[in-house]
């Protein structure tokens, strides 16, 4: 065995990891790249929600349009990754009714959305980011999705 061999053992299987640009105050038109559950390197069991993107159009001239930025959930806060995840949904997903959501926003389209497939790659939906504080009084960066104005750029749930 070489020492290439014995370095870079299980190279063809690792996964890569990209550390995106986050988005900073302001408003944005944005074309999904990917949707993707990502397990924690750190922390075992913990599990982060990412969205990439490409911006279209932005207000914010250190993220301008041609540029990408990642939005990330940290899964194990429950109590605000859920309402952020579902806010998201919400504007790729404007079709669906408020009766709707309890069968249509579920586990498994979330699974579907994070498939090879990608079904909502190159949809695009409108965000807002806007510093929030926290209950312990740091800076959060919040996004207000709303969907593209374009419909027929919009997504349509699969059926999982």
């Amino acid at each position: 065995m070489s020492i290439f061999d014995e370095q870079f053992e299980g190279l063809e299987k690792a996964a890569t990891y990209e550390r995106g640009q986050f988005m900073l105050p302001g408003t944005y038109t944005l074309k999904i790249s990917a949707v993707k559950l990502i397990k924690s390197t750190k922390d075992e069991g913990r599990y982060f929600f990412v969205v990439e993107f490409l911006i279209l159009t932005s207000s914010v001239a250190e993220r301008p349009a041609g540029a990408s930025v990642t939005w990330m959930v940290d899964m194990s806060k429950k109590q605000t990754a859920l309402p952020n995840v579902k806010g998201f949904l919400k504007g790729i997903f404007p079709d669906v009714t408020k009766e709707q959501e309890d069968t249509v926003f579920t586990p498994r389209l979330i699974e579907k959305l994070c498939s090879e497939d990608q079904p909502c790659a190159e949809v695009n939906v409108e965000a807002e980011a806007i510093i929030i504080q926290t209950r312990a009084g740091n800076d959060f960066t919040k996004i207000r999705w709303k969907a593209f104005t374009d419909k027929a750029a919009t997504a349509q749930p699969a059926s999982a």
